[in-house]
């Protein structure tokens, strides 16, 4: 009975030491994978997770350049939040019922024939499907888990674009704010792509 009772505080404890972590837990994975997974210096302020209301937080999020391009990064984002119902999880259709996007900023720089975005995608192609055992194509895994959004709100958005001639220099247009609605849901449910 002792032993049960050891194990027992041994596993709550374990799962509230987890509960309690997984901000930094999930901070710490995107800034160690982030640049394995893209090519480039992923940088992260803060990350807010609350599993009980279906709801998380990313704060601060740069993605770089990669090696040839002058501009300070390719992406950045203020703040990107979601907050979805945790009860869709268990079903075919998962309900999220805000995702919003905070001063995003996206800077296209051409370079040498290519530009920063096709350089950061080809390489995030290459380790999925390198993870994937060279499976690259997603029909392989069956139908997946299809999505409705009931809003989508994009705010205080920047678009930057540059050339070899500028030498590291933008030319910027801000994004007008975007609300979209119910996305996915007259087909019952959108695919992730």
């Amino acid at each position: 009975l002792g032993i049960v009772v050891v194990v027992l505080l041994g596993v709550a404890g374990g799962a509230w030491w987890l509960y309690s972590s997984l901000d930094s837990l999930v901070a710490s994975a995107i800034r160690q994978y982030g640049p394995e997974i893209t090519g480039v210096s992923v940088k992260l302020s803060s990350v807010k997770i609350k599993p009980a209301d279906g709801s998380a937080a990313l704060r601060g999020l740069v993605i770089g350049n990669p090696k040839g391009f002058k501009t300070d990064h390719a992406l950045s984002l203020g703040e990107i939040s979601v907050t979805l119902d945790i009860n869709s999880l268990t079903t075919d259709v998962i309900l999220i019922k805000e995702i919003s996007i905070i001063k995003p900023g996206v800077i296209y720089e051409h370079a040498s024939g290519r530009s920063n975005l096709e350089v950061i995608q080809r390489h995030v192609e290459k380790y999925v499907a390198g993870k994937a055992g060279g499976k690259a194509d997603p029909k392989d895994k069956g139908p997946g888990k299809k999505f409705v959004i009931e809003h989508v709100y994009i705010k205080d958005g920047k678009a930057e674009v540059s050339a070899e001639i500028l030498r590291g220099k933008t030319m910027s247009v801000t994004i007008p704010d975007l609300h979209l609605t119910n996305i996915g849901k007259r087909t019952n449910g959108a695919t992730a792509g």
